[in-house]
C-alpha cells in the first residue's frame, strides 16, 4: 500500500529550463495552488498551460499538487500519464506531501504517493503533524487506507509518542457522526494491539471522567466562594488511581491532588486551575487547567502552529525563547 512499484516508465523528461514568462506563470499558479479553493479557481488555461509542461515540471516538486489538479480525470489516457509521472517526479519534501492529503485530493493513488513521501519523518517531526493527518482520515475514500496504516504503524511502534496522540485525537472526535464509525474501528484495531498501553489509556479514561464531573458540579456554585468550596470538597471526595497519567502527556505520572493549592478560575467557563502530586517524590509538582464547555481543538490547533513555527526557527539556529505549553481536546467540548 505504501511502496508504489516502480514501472519503466516510457516518458521522456526534458530538461527543466523555463523562459521568464514561463517561470512567472508557475510561480502564480504554485501561490494559488495553495488557496484551500483552488479547484474552482483554476481555469483551462492554467490547467493546459501545467499540463503541456507536464515533463519539465517533474524537477519541481512543490508543483506536483497544482498538476494533479490540473489532470481530467475523465481521460483515463491523462490520468494514465500522471500516474506514470508520478514515478519519475522529484519526491517531495514531508510538509510539501502534506498538501496531496487534503480533501481536494481523492484519488486513493496520489494519496498513497503522499503517504509514501512521509516515511522519512522521524517520531518527533511526525508528532508535529498528526492532528492534521488524523484529520484527514476523514477525506479517505474507505477505513483501510494508505494513510490509516501508515498511523496505526507508527503509533504501535512508537506508542508513548505517537500512539498516544493518535488515540486522544481520534477519541476526541467520535461525537461526531460523520467520522464516529471510522474513527471507532480504528481505536478498536490500535487497542486490540498496542498491549499494555491499553490500560495506562483506560486510567486517563478514568481520571478524566472524575475531573469533568468535578468541573460540572464547581459550575453550579453561584459565587467564587461557594465555586471554591465546591471544588475542595469535590476534590478530597475523588476517588483516583494511586498512580496514573494524564491525557496531556504520557510521561507526567501522578500520585494524587493537592488540593489546597486548587483553584477555580473567573473566566467564562470556570476552568480548574489544579495542582498534581508527582509520582517520583524528587520531582515537582504539576499545575494542569482543566476546561469543560469549551472546544479545545482550537487552542490545540493555535499551540501546534507556535511548535512547527519555533520547530523551524531551532533548524535555523534561531532561538527565539518560545515556552509552548501543551493542549490537548479529549472529547466534546
Amino acid at each position: 500500500v505504501h511502496n508504489l512499484p516502480i514501472r519503466s516508465c516510457p516518458l521522456q523528461v526534458q530538461e527543466a529550463v523555463f523562459s521568464v514568462e514561463e517561470t512567472r506563470e508557475l510561480d502564480r499558479i504554485l501561490q494559488l495552488s495553495y488557496n484551500p479553493m483552488s479547484l474552482n479557481i483554476f481555469d483551462e488555461n492554467d490547467k493546459n498551460f501545467l499540463w503541456n509542461l507536464r515533463f519539465r515540471i517533474v524537477f519541481r516538486p512543490e508543483l506536483l499538487p497544482a498538476f494533479v489538479m490540473a489532470v481530467t480525470w475523465s481521460d483515463t489516457d491523462k490520468v494514465q500519464t500522471m500516474y506514470d509521472l508520478l514515478d519519475i517526479w522529484t519526491i517531495p519534501m514531508p510538509t510539501q506531501a502534506l498538501q496531496l492529503l487534503d480533501r481536494r485530493f481523492i484519488d486513493p493513488k496520489v494519496r498513497a504517493f503522499a503517504v509514501h513521501c512521509l516515511e522519512i519523518l522521524k517520531d518527533n517531526d511526525l508528532s508535529l503533524y498528526m492532528l492534521q493527518l488524523c484529520q484527514q482520515l476523514k477525506f479517505e475514500t474507505h477505513v483501510d487506507s494508505a494513510l490509516s496504516r501508515f498511523l496505526l504503524r507508527r503509533a504501535l511502534y512508537n506508542q508513548r509518542l505517537i500512539g498516544h496522540i493518535f488515540f486522544w485525537t481520534l477519541h476526541s472526535e467520535l461525537y461526531n457522526n460523520d467520522c464516529k464509525k471510522r474513527f471507532t474501528i480504528l481505536l478498536q484495531i490500535y487497542l486490540l494491539n498496542c498491549g499494555k498501553h491499553r490500560i495506562e489509556l483506560g486510567q486517563q479514561m478514568f481520571v478524566m471522567k472524575r475531573f469533568e464531573k468535578v468541573a460540572e458540579r464547581v459550575c453550579e456554585g453561584d459565587s467564587k466562594a461557594a465555586r471554591l468550596e465546591i471544588l475542595k470538597v469535590q476534590l478530597r471526595e475523588i476517588i483516583l488511581p494511586d498512580e496514573f497519567q494524564l491525557p496531556l502527556s504520557p510521561h507526567i505520572k501522578v500520585s494524587g491532588i493537592n488540593v489546597d493549592k486548587c483553584r477555580v478560575m473567573e473566566s467564562k467557563k470556570k476552568p480548574l486551575w489544579l495542582t498534581l502530586i508527582n509520582a517520583d517524590p524528587s520531582g515537582s509538582e504539576y499545575v494542569v487547567m482543566l476546561k469543560v464547555g469549551d472546544d479545545l481543538r482550537q487552542d490545540a490547533l493555535i499551540l501546534q502552529l507556535l511548535r512547527v513555527m519555533n520547530d523551524i526557527w531551532s533548524k535555523e539556529g534561531l532561538d527565539m525563547q518560545m515556552q509552548v505549553y501543551a493542549c490537548i481536546s479529549t472529547g466534546f467540548e
